[in-house]
C-alpha cells in the first residue's frame, strides 16, 4: 500500500489490536499502531489542558480521548511533512476492493493536495449524489451526512486545518459537519465503501451519546464562527439543488418525485 497506515489502539483492548492486525495482514497492510488516548484516564488537570469548556460542550470522556488520539496523528504527519495517511480504529473489516479503494483516493488526492481533503472510507449515512468523481475502483461522493471515524484518509492540509480548528477539543473526532462547514474541509467519501465497522463495543456508550445529541446541538452552534453559519446557510439555499442518497432514496425534491415515480412504475431507485 503506498501510503503510511495509522491504527489507533488502546493498551487495555489487546484483543481488538489482534483482530484488526490479522485482517491487515490478508490484504498485506502493515499498520504502525498508535497509542490511544484513554478520556477515562485523563486528570481534571489535562481536561483543562486539553478541552474547551468541557463542561458545558455535551461531549463524553470517550469522545475526548478519540479526539486526542486523531489529533496525535494529524500533528504526526505535520512534524513529519507527510503528504496523506490512512487512519483506522481497531474495530474494522475490509471490503475486497480496499487496496483499490485507497490507490484510486491517493492518486486522486495527488491533485488537490494543496487544498483540505478527507475520504470516508465506509459507507456514510447520506451524500450528494449529483457531485461525484467516478474513480476505477470507488466513486467519490461529496458527504451530506456522516458519523463514525473508523477509516478514513486525510491529507496534510486538511490535517493543518483540524489542528488549527479541532484543539484544544470541542466536538467529537466524527463532527463531520462542523469540519465541513466551520473550517472548510473537503469532506468526500467512497462508494462502494470499503472499511466496515465490527461488532466491538465502541469506547464511547451510544447512551451517552444519545442523551446529550440536543446538548450538543446547541453547543456547536455557539461555537459555530461567522464562516461556518454563512456556509451553512449557503448549503440550505443549495439544498433544492442536491440529489441527496440516503438508504436507497433520493431526498431531493426532483428525486423524490424520481422515486415516486419509480415506486409506481416498479422500478428501482439509484
Amino acid at each position: 500500500m503506498d501510503i503510511p497506515v495509522f491504527l489507533i489502539n488502546l493498551p487495555k483492548d489487546v484483543a481488538r489490536l489482534e483482530a484488526t492486525l490479522a485482517e491487515c495482514r490478508k490484504y498485506g497492510i502493515e499498520p504502525v499502531v498508535i497509542e490511544g488516548v484513554n478520556g477515562a484516564e485523563l486528570t481534571a488537570e489535562e481536561m483543562d489542558k486539553y478541552t474547551y469548556d468541557f463542561e458545558n460542550m455535551a461531549l463524553t470522556r470517550g469522545d475526548v480521548g478519540i479526539a486526542l488520539s486523531h489529533l496525535k496523528i494529524y500533528e504526526k504527519m505535520i512534524a513529519e511533512n507527510i503528504d496523506a495517511v490512512l487512519i483506522l480504529e481497531d474495530d474494522i473489516k475490509f471490503a475486497e476492493h480496499i487496496n483499490g479503494a485507497v490507490s484510486d483516493v491517493v492518486a486522486f488526492n495527488k491533485t488537490v493536495a494543496h487544498k483540505p481533503f478527507m475520504y470516508l472510507l465506509f459507507e456514510v449515512k447520506s451524500y450528494i449524489k449529483n457531485n461525484s468523481i467516478k474513480l476505477e475502483h470507488v466513486t467519490l461522493y461529496n458527504t451530506y451526512r456522516a458519523t463514525l471515524a473508523h477509516g478514513y484518509i486525510i491529507n496534510r492540509k486538511a490535517a493543518e486545518t483540524l489542528v488549527a480548528g479541532l484543539y484544544p477539543v470541542r466536538f467529537s473526532s466524527d463532527d463531520w459537519k462542523f469540519c465541513k462547514y466551520a473550517l472548510g474541509v473537503n469532506i468526500y467519501s467512497a462508494e462502494p465503501g470499503a472499511v466496515v465497522a465490527d461488532l466491538y463495543e465502541s469506547n464511547v456508550a451510544p447512551a451517552d451519546r444519545k442523551s446529550l445529541a440536543r446538548a450538543r446541538i446547541k453547543a456547536r452552534r455557539r461555537v459555530f464562527t461567522f464562516r461556518g453559519k454563512f456556509m451553512l446557510f449557503l448549503s440550505a439555499l443549495a439544498r433544492p439543488f442536491y440529489s441527496v442518497h440516503h438508504n436507497d432514496k433520493i431526498t431531493s425534491p426532483g428525486g423524490k418525485v424520481k422515486h415516486l415515480w419509480n415506486k409506481l412504475t416498479g422500478r428501482k431507485t439509484t
